[in-house]
C-alpha cells in the first residue's frame, strides 16, 4: 500500500509538472519536493525521471487498451466497437495531447502494440479469397494507419463527434477494399 501511494505521489507530482515544462527539463530534486518526498525514497523506485515517465506511458497503455480490447470483446457489431473506442480516447484526450507534447515519437507504436486483438479482429475480417500474406500486409495497413488517423483525431481536439469519426474510419476501409477489387 504505501509503495502504490509513494508512486502515486510522484505521478500526480510529475504529470503537474509536465504540464509546465519539457521532460528534459525536469529535475529530481524538484519532482521529489512536488512530490514531498525525498530522494532516497524517489531512488528506491525509479532510476530516473525518464523511468517516471515510461512507467506513466506503460500504465496509461495498459488500462486504455484494457478497457478497449473489453469494448472490442464485449460487442459483435464493428462499428459498435470503434465508436466506443473512439469515446474511451476522446474522454482521454487531455493525456495524449500531453504524451504527444513531450515529443513521444513511440506513442503511436505503443499504442497499437496495447492493443493486439485489433489485428486479430481486422483478421478474422478479411476476405477468404485472400492468402495469409495479403490478409497479414491489409491488418498491418489497416492497424498502423487507423492509429494514425485517430491519432490525428485526437491531436486536432476531437472536432467531430466518435460517431462521425468511425464514418471517417469505415469509408478509408470502404475505399481500401474497393482498391483491392480493382
Amino acid at each position: 500500500m504505501r509503495k502504490t501511494n509513494t508512486k502515486e505521489k510522484i505521478h500526480k507530482a510529475f504529470l503537474g509538472m509536465l504540464e509546465e515544462e519539457k521532460l528534459s527539463k525536469i529535475s529530481i530534486c524538484e519532482l521529489c519536493e512536488k512530490a514531498a518526498i525525498n530522494r532516497t525514497t524517489f531512488y528506491n523506485h525509479y532510476g530516473s525521471q525518464h523511468d517516471v515517465y515510461n512507467e506513466i506511458i506503460h500504465d496509461f497503455l495498459q488500462e486504455t487498451s484494457y478497457k478497449i480490447i473489453r469494448e472490442m470483446g464485449e460487442k459483435a457489431d464493428f462499428t459498435t466497437s470503434l465508436t466506443n473506442v473512439l469515446h474511451v480516447l476522446k474522454k482521454e484526450r487531455e493525456f495524449i495531447e500531453l504524451l504527444k507534447r513531450q515529443g513521444n515519437e513511440y506513442l503511436l507504436k505503443n499504442f497499437i502494440e496495447a492493443i493486439p486483438q485489433f489485428d486479430e479482429m481486422i483478421l478474422s475480417r478479411l476476405p477468404d479469397s485472400m492468402n495469409e500474406i495479403q490478409k497479414k500486409s491489409l491488418a498491418s495497413f489497416i492497424q498502423y494507419g487507423s492509429a494514425k488517423v485517430i491519432l490525428d483525431w485526437v491531436e486536432d481536439g476531437c472536432k467531430i463527434s466518435p460517431e462521425e469519426e468511425t464514418k471517417v474510419l469505415l469509408d478509408i476501409y470502404g475505399l481500401v477494399f474497393r482498391m483491392k477489387q480493382h
